[in-house]
């Protein structure tokens, strides 16, 4: 097999899931560079895996660093799966494949909510940051608008209590009070979302620095003059 660069991956993503889907229990392994551009749309790639969700199971291998916008366009499709670059490309794919043997063990991260009165009864369980909290209520979000599953408003519900943009929820840019009472929504509390400093905040904290410097600087001279 010899790889080209400028190719249209996705009408050969569209026949390798035509060869799979007529077997049960198969899968894709696709192995490509990065894919800056669409050729055409992945709209019907898409669409295969939301008619058939339990389709074969799609596993990337991205041999150099780049975008993906054709796995961008998956994004949600719990049937498509990331082969993690650890070693090179020959013995990533023998680990992908010795674990399909049941020959090698996977490490895997699982996110769980635990209810705070059973937390001191699982064996290692500890209080979690609120920024895993998101991570975990993001992939909730994902897990429950799957296609096997579409349970659309308990994952806006969920979106929406974590204040997180999803593809069933957005955000709404609001500066002023006036704008948030016309909108019947209330202020979020300064703590309770990640934000960015203001270009004023950086400037204060640049003037800081340079006057805390300066004073370093005039005690270490007053120190050598004494």
């Amino acid at each position: 097999m010899t790889f080209e660069g400028g190719r249209d991956n996705v009408p050969a993503l569209l026949r390798a899931w035509d060869i799979a889907a007529e077997k049960s229990g198969s899968a894709i392994v696709w192995i490509h560079g990065p894919q800056p551009v669409l050729m055409v749309p992945v709209d019907e790639l898409r669409q295969r895996w939301e008619r058939r969700p339990m389709g074969p199971l799609l596993f990337e291998l991205q041999v150099r660093n780049g975008p993906n916008v054709i796995l961008e366009g998956l994004e949600g499709i719990r049937a498509v799966k990331n082969v993690p670059r650890l070693d090179g490309v020959s013995a990533d794919l023998a680990r992908l494949f010795a674990g399909w043997n049941g020959a090698a063990r996977e490490l895997v991260f699982v996110r769980e909510r635990v209810e705070g009165g059973n937390l001191a009864a699982r064996a290692g369980a500890a209080a979690s940051s609120s920024h895993l909290a998101r991570l975990w209520a993001r992939d909730e979000v994902m897990r429950l608008t799957s296609p096997e599953i579409r349970r659309i408003d308990d994952a806006i519900k969920l979106a929406s209590t974590y204040q997180l943009v999803t593809p069933v929820t957005g955000a709404v840019v609001l500066e002023r009070k006036e704008q948030y009472e016309a909108a019947g929504l209330e202020p979020v509390k300064a703590g309770s979302v990640p934000t960015i400093p203001e270009p004023e905040e950086w400037l204060l904290m640049i003037v800081v620095a340079i006057v805390l410097t300066w004073a370093m600087l005039n005690r270490r001279r007053a120190w050598k003059l004494s």
